[in-house]
């Protein structure tokens, strides 16, 4: 069962351009840096709900538990601190808030 690092913020809609470029960084640096990330997804709140407009919500898809302590000790480096801040800087202070929730029934999940 999968386990997903999630990041949500509000952006600063005078920097959304700047946040388009920040996070097509974020998607190649964790490609390339970060082999235990199964995959990543990053979506827009188009209407309603949390986090507030523009917002955005990042994911990142792990084995387990164990494999994003593992990711956090062994692969974590300066340039993830890097991207991240660039992703910072384009977010009203205050609204970026993290969490983990875990992938349930995906068994059943399914894509066309």
């Amino acid at each position: 069962m999968s386990v997903f690092y999630v990041v949500q913020w509000t952006a600063i809609r005078e920097r959304l351009p700047e946040l388009q470029q920040a996070l097509t960084r974020l998607q190649e640096h964790v490609r390339l840096e970060h082999p235990s990330v199964r995959s990543t997804r990053c979506f827009r709140v188009q209407w309603g709900g949390e986090p507030a407009r523009p917002g955005f919500v990042w994911m990142e898809e792990f084995e387990s538990l164990t494999a994003i302590e593992e990711s956090d000790r062994l692969e974590s480096t300066p340039a993830c601190d890097e991207v991240w801040a660039s992703i910072y800087a384009c977010a009203v202070a205050g609204t970026v808030v993290t969490g983990l929730w875990r992938g349930e029934g995906q068994e059943g999940w399914f894509a066309r």
